[in-house]
């Protein structure tokens, strides 16, 4: 007899987050967690670079992951326009990151 299993989620990225066509990121409220998340990522980051893996590669990595997250998200029901705040976002907080991480680690811009 050969009877095949199917293990329901296995390949799954993501875990449900429902529906968030009502979910408008204005509506999003950062708390003291903030930080804490944030400190995981880099975490993560840093540990990709420790291991070897070249900065760029890891940061594609990270850019990668991000822009499945926010497909899902979209395919959520998030509204496209929220999308869009989000990398206007990503593009200000880069900036605003260079300059404050050049200061941080005494190193230079460029």
């Amino acid at each position: 007899m050969n009877e095949e299993r199917q293990v329901v989620g296995a390949d799954d990225l993501f875990v449900s987050i429902g529906d968030l066509s009502g979910q408008r990121l204005d509506g999003v409220h950062v708390d003291e967690n903030q930080e804490t998340m944030v400190e995981d990522y880099v975490e993560g980051f840093n540990q990709m670079v420790l291991q070897g893996m070249s900065p760029a590669k890891a940061l594609f990595a990270f850019a990668q992951a991000f822009g499945l997250t926010l497909g899902y998200c979209l395919r959520a029901g998030l509204h496209p326009a929220d999308g869009r705040k989000m990398l206007g976002m990503l593009i200000t907080e880069s900036k605003t990151a260079a300059k404050s991480v050049a200061i941080a680690t005494n190193a230079t811009v460029q």
